[in-house]
């Protein structure tokens, strides 16, 4: 991967676009970015990794508001674009934050909202491939082969991030390792392991009370108390079994037995039962045959009742439908006597009823008309006053027309005189915005101060403690080896060679003086020494780090607290004017637009009223001559009478008395006739039936329920007999003795049998059951105790490598299995780190990895570094500053090698290094220099960020940053001088 170039507008101090061309500096093969400090030289790295990855690490990942230049308008937007190089093709990514920016109409702010687009050069030009924000931050990723994190650690070494790795704890450093070398998958296979000897462990646990609960049961079926536990039980329940078995073959052969009494008792019993139930059915004869002889007289009166009824039946209706005619004529002629017209020939008064029907035709339009003479009237009223409000409405509306056209001209000279004030408005608002942002960094200031004070303070008395924590190991240390021949004299043993001298004699073995010094008090000092070094340079890193929070806070904030405090109430005052101003100006604007709405809508009304106005006359025109015309139709339909419709009643009155009087001669003809036609019907109804009139036809009548009633008493007679005789001559009935038989004795046998029958049965089906239970839990038994005994085995086997993948168990390094794999990451990390350590401290250094057990039983990723000078191990915390930088960037070039390499090979051509030149001493400078320069073999290209005169002297490639009058930075490159190296003091 090779980076080609970044081009930054808007962003951090960089108002104007800035451009750095990293391809320029590809022969020098080294450049320095140098500038003052707070100029803007870690906001070039920071630009690189916004473009690619939408982070920068030193705002803890965020961007938007934080990225965005303070020297920028509110309308000017903040653009970073990166150029780069992978696998032979060119890419570039640009990329925008979101922001607020001003509203394009009225006032306020709109968000806008972050962009991302990733190109690729082919074909002569720039191809868009992505622009969806997410999609094209993995499709960097994948290009690159590297996250944000593992880009921090291989390409850009970042300012304060270079001891991270370094002094870091091991869960700490466990933890970044684990996310460069993805070996998540080895913690899921513990905890997927731990979850698998778990389950197995309670599949044991499960299996063995499962037994426990079986042999349970076959106890309480066997009634046994105390019952043996695991592999005995089989045998036991089988013994068990076989005892049962046995009493169940006894059992059956008393249920045989008693099966055989029992059938012969109940033999006996059906015989006298069979006998007393045919003495029962002749006895239940002889008495039924009495009872119908007494019931014969009165059936036979029933009998005939039923035929007489019968033959009655047919000449009924006959007999009815004489009478109803008869009485429905009478009732007609009763109707007609006495009306107007009873007597005239039914053609001449039809013909009269025609003659009515077209009188009252002519009469129906007249009648209308006068009904619907108030209708028109009022028709004709409206009409006229509809036509007086039309032209009253449109009167009134040229009137307000004319007003709401001199109040526009009036507001329009209103709204001109106020001129641009939403320009000045944007303006205030911007001023007051900056003045408070800079208002707060002053106050921040003042707080700030404080804490660093606080901070320095407190670096100071760590520094001494530090001091006096050294000088106390040193004298330890020193009285240790000038005491050392009393240690070597209490090993000595009479007859045993001298370890120094060799002679097996000791005459005057050295003794310890009062000042001896024991190993372990050294130990301890030297851990006391290296924990006070630890707060020491953690104290100073707070320093470094608020005293560059307190620069950039007076840099923000550019005044004293009260010369902000009186600017921001003048602009406060300045912007409150012209939120008035804009307020008044669109409180006329929308009068002046409510007018012109008005006009436009009134000019609607005019066009409508006009048309209106032409409907409304003819429609008045129309009303008064219908009310005419309906007039004269009903003066000349009424007559004499009061009205059309009292001269349409009369005639209307008569019409129907008429009709009437001819309704009722039809009817008397036709009832006439229908009662002549029932009396010849009743006659041969007679003469068929046998009856010799029709009172007597009524009087043979019966209900039909009562017939129903009659001939079903004969009916169950006649058959109660046939059912008596038949039952008296059954063959069955005959030769039984005249003495009933006994029942009691025969019962009580069948009884006593099936009692016994009974059980023994049931106590057989007990003993079944009971063998049925036991035999099938006894082979449960069996069945658990075999499965259990391969569970149990494997059961073994899982928990033990649980135990050794979670650094528990046989695991002699008490080392989990993800650590185990880091570690290995790790030592080709130290491998590739020593490389250059060791050149850079001329041999005296070396990182080792130290899998030392700890207190609580575990090893993990340890550091310790190794000073060939004394031979002693120490914690990388007890390093100086200067050598602390070299081991750093050592570890961090290590780093950058192997997550390379295990990144597919994929190759940096581009290298970034931040700061911390300036912790070194010139030799020490000079050492890590060649270090350097041997990285940009092949064609590699690195970059260092510092303030360092001495690299600057040593670097004539360089890249100047500039801070302009206003704090606003800009960057200087001229290739031709830097290929030259030489550099002005302009840069």
């Amino acid at each position: 991967m090779r980076i080609h170039a970044v081009e930054m507008t808007g962003f951090g101090p960089f108002r104007e676009t800035a451009r750095v061309d990293f391809d320029a500096f590809a022969d020098d093969g080294v450049f320095l970015i140098g500038g003052r400090t707070g100029a803007g030289k870690s906001s070039v790295l920071d630009a690189l990794t916004f473009g690619l990855f939408g982070s920068v690490p030193r705002y803890g990942g965020k961007a938007d508001v934080h990225v965005r230049s303070r020297y920028l308008g509110p309308d000017e937007p903040t653009t970073v674009t990166v150029e780069f190089t992978v696998a032979q093709a060119r890419y570039r990514a640009r990329r925008s934050p979101s922001w607020d920016a001003p509203k394009a109409r009225g006032t306020g702010f709109t968000r806008k909202a972050a962009q991302l687009e990733l190109c690729r050069w082919a074909d002569g030009d720039w191809q868009t491939i992505e622009t969806k924000l997410g999609n094209a931050e993995i499709h960097v990723q994948q290009l690159l082969g590297l996250n944000a994190d593992q880009f921090l650690q291989v390409v850009l070494l970042a300012q304060g991030r270079f001891q991270e790795f370094l002094v870091a704890k091991s869960e700490e450093r466990r933890a970044l390792l684990r996310t460069l070398f993805r070996t998540e998958r080895f913690e899921r296979y513990a905890a997927e392991m731990q979850d698998r000897a778990r389950t197995v462990k309670a599949e044991v646990e499960q299996a063995e009370a499962v037994l426990a609960t079986i042999i349970a049961a076959f106890a309480r079926q066997a009634r046994v108390d105390d019952p043996p536990q695991g592999t005995s039980a089989a045998p036991w329940a089988s013994e068990i079994v076989a005892a049962h078995a046995a009493e169940v073959e006894q059992a059956q052969a008393r249920v045989t037995e008693t099966g055989d009494l029992l059938t012969t008792a109940e033999a006996a019993w059906q015989r006298a039962r069979t006998t007393d139930e045919r003495q029962q059915r002749r006895a239940h004869a002889l008495a039924r045959r009495e009872e119908l002889a007494a019931e014969h007289d009165l059936i036979e009166v029933h009998r005939a009742a039923v035929a007489t009824a019968r033959r009655a039946e047919p000449a009924y209706p006959a007999v009815t439908a004489q009478a109803s005619a008869a009485a429905r004529l009478e009732e007609a002629r009763a109707a007609l006597a006495g009306l107007p017209y009873a007597e005239t020939d039914a053609e001449v008064l039809r013909v009269r009823e025609q003659e009515f029907a077209h009188r009252l035709g002519a009469l129906s339009g007249a009648v209308e008309s006068e009904r619907r003479l108030p209708t028109l009237q009022r028709e004709a009223q409206a009409a006229e006053q509809a036509l007086t409000e039309i032209d009253r409405a449109t009167q009134e509306h040229l009137a307000e027309r004319s007003t709401a056209r001199d109040e526009v001209t009036r507001i329009s000279a209103e709204i001109t005189a106020l001129g641009d004030c939403g320009a000045d408005h944007l303006a205030a608002e911007n001023t007051v915005a900056r003045l408070r942002e800079r208002l707060a960094a002053a106050r921040r200031a003042a707080d700030e101060t404080a804490a660093l004070t606080e901070a320095e303070n407190r670096h100071l008395r760590l520094s001494e403690a530090a001091h006096q924590a050294e000088s106390a190991w040193l004298d330890l240390r020193r009285r240790q080896l000038a005491g050392w021949a009393s240690t070597v004299a209490a090993e000595l043993a009479d007859g045993e060679p001298c370890p120094v001298c060799g002679a097996p004699d000791h005459p005057r073995p050295a003794t310890p003086g009062d000042d001896h010094v024991r190993a372990e008090s050294v130990e301890a000092a030297e851990q006391a020494h290296a924990a006070a070094r630890a707060q020491e340079s953690d104290a100073k890193a707070e320093v470094e780090a608020l005293r560059a929070t307190l620069k950039a806070t007076v840099e923000a904030a550019g005044g004293s607290t009260q010369e902000l405090t009186a600017a921001l109430g003048d602009a406060e005052a300045a912007l409150a004017t012209a939120a008035e101003a804009v307020t008044r100006r669109s409180a006329l604007e929308a009068e002046r637009t409510r007018f012109g709405e008005r006009i436009d809508t009134l000019d609607a009304d005019l066009a409508t009223a006009a048309e209106r106005r032409e409907a409304a006359a003819a429609h008045a025109t129309t009303c008064a001559d219908a009310l005419a015309n309906a007039l004269a139709a009903v003066a000349e339909a009424r007559g004499d009478a009061p009205s059309a419709q009292a001269r349409r009643d009369a005639l209307q009155a008569e019409h129907e008395e008429l009709r009437r009087v001819i309704a009722l001669i039809e009817t008397v003809r036709q009832r006439r006739e229908a009662q002549a036609e029932a009396e010849q019907a009743l006659t041969e109804s007679l003469r068929d039936t046998g009856f010799a009139s029709a009172a007597e036809v009524r009087a043979a009548r019966l209900p039909a329920a009562e017939i129903g009633r009659l001939d079903g008493l004969v009916i169950a007679h006649d058959q109660d007999g046939a059912v008596v005789a038949s039952v008296l001559s059954d063959p069955e009935l005959a030769d039984l003795p005249v003495d009933p038989v006994d029942l009691e004795a025969p019962a009580a046998a069948v009884e006593d049998a099936r009692g016994a029958h009974e059980a023994a049965t049931s106590d057989l089906a007990t003993r079944q059951a009971r063998l049925a239970a036991l035999s099938d839990l006894a082979e449960r038994i069996t069945e658990t105790i075999e499965a259990s005994a391969d569970l149990i085995a494997r059961h073994g086997t899982v928990a033990d490598l649980d135990l050794a993948l979670r650094g528990l168990g046989a695991n002699a390094r008490r080392m989990p299995l993800e650590t185990f794999a880091l570690a290995a990451e790790l030592t080709d990390i130290l491998d590739a780190a020593n490389i250059r350590l060791t050149a850079m401290t001329k041999g005296r250094y070396q990182l080792q990895h130290s899998d030392t057990v700890n207190t609580q039983g575990r090893s993990g990723l340890d550091l310790t570094v190794l000073d060939a000078h004394t031979g002693d191990a120490r914690a990388p915390a007890s390093l100086s500053g200067g050598e602390k930088f070299q081991a750093s960037l050592a570890l961090a070039l290590g780093l950058a090698e192997v997550v390379t390499s295990r990144a597919g090979g994929l190759r940096l051509d581009t290298l970034f290094i931040d700061e911390g030149f300036g912790a070194l001493d010139p030799q020490t400078l000079e050492v890590t220099m060649e270090t350097i320069n041997e990285l940009r073999e092949g064609g590699r290209t690195i970059g260092l960020i510092s303030h360092v005169e001495a690299m600057k002297e040593q670097i004539p490639a360089q890249v100047r940053i500039l801070v302009n009058q206003d704090g606003s930075s800009t960057i200087r490159q001229d290739t031709a001088l830097v290929n030259a190296g030489a550099v002005t003091s302009d840069g």
